[in-house]
């Protein structure tokens, strides 16, 4: 990423001595890698290279409705849409200094927006039925969803856990326990029970492609992406009682953390 920087491919060079094909080219490098950074940098906890506002190179100008449309361009399309999104949610949630809870639940609901219209225009070809019972599901279909739900995740997760340590600090005193919603608005019971149903579908995709041989038994995001929905599902089913039917998704997810445990995968082995 320092290299692409010191080449400044995150600067427009529209306008200068360069052949048409060859700027496409550069903005086409520059995005994906872009998008490995943003996606590298919060999934590891670590800062990311540079800010958008310090981005000139033009978005990628692809019509994701437009059938013509190759295949690869439009997934990077989707990957870079959604990496933007997630290095907003670091920054803003991760980054920043503790905010009110007004201040927070006002991020997370500006970033869910963002996200829900992401899911709205995801074009036809690429869309995928957590529940569908036929046909095979592709690959980089897949992983774009994979990021799409760990977006919702990382962006819930704050509010997750203030509940959930509130949950704790209430059982282990006089007070009963009672439906988790009681007392909360409208907006923070939407977004758990939004977090808990995409975890949900993490783990029914993972289920259905790990069968299909689509998860990367040595990847670092697949591991990943199947230790937070499961971590998240556990915490709903342990402290959040009353919520969505956890128990099958949660032994799914086990059982796939597991099966990349035992074929080799160090990460998720240390995790278990």
């Amino acid at each position: 990423m320092r290299m692409a920087l010191f080449m400044g491919l995150h600067q427009d060079v529209a306008g200068d001595d360069m052949d048409v094909e060859e700027n496409r080219q550069r903005r086409k490098v520059w995005w994906s890698l872009y998008s490995l950074d943003r996606i590298l940098s919060i999934k590891s906890g670590n800062l990311i290279t540079i800010r958008d506002e310090d981005i000139t190179t033009p978005f990628p100008k692809v019509d994701p409705q437009n059938p013509n449309v190759p295949w690869y361009e439009l997934v990077m399309l989707q990957y870079t849409e959604l990496s933007r999104i997630l290095g907003k949610i670091g920054q803003e949630l991760y980054r920043q200094r503790p905010k009110s809870t007004a201040t927070l639940l006002a991020s997370v609901q500006d970033i869910m927006n963002s996200l829900s219209s992401w899911a709205r225009s995801v074009p036809e070809r690429l869309r995928i039925d957590p529940n569908s019972t036929g046909g095979d599901f592709d690959g980089a279909a897949v992983s774009v969803y994979l990021l799409f739900y760990s977006c919702v995740a990382m962006n819930t997760r704050p509010i997750l856990l203030y509940l959930v340590q509130q949950r704790i600090d209430v059982s282990t005193s006089s007070v009963s326990c009672g439906d988790w919603r009681e007392g909360l608005s409208e907006t923070i019971v939407g977004v758990v029970e939004y977090a808990i149903e995409t975890a949900l579908q993490v783990i029914t995709i993972m289920e259905k492609a790990r069968k299909l041989n689509l998860i990367a038994t040595y990847g670092y995001l697949d591991g990943e992406y199947a230790f937070s929905a499961t971590l998240l599902l556990i915490m709903a089913n342990t402290y959040l009682p009353n919520s969505l039917s956890t128990d099958l998704s949660v032994n799914q997810g086990l059982g796939i953390l597991a099966s990349m445990a035992e074929r080799g995968n160090s990460n998720v082995a240390a995790r278990r």
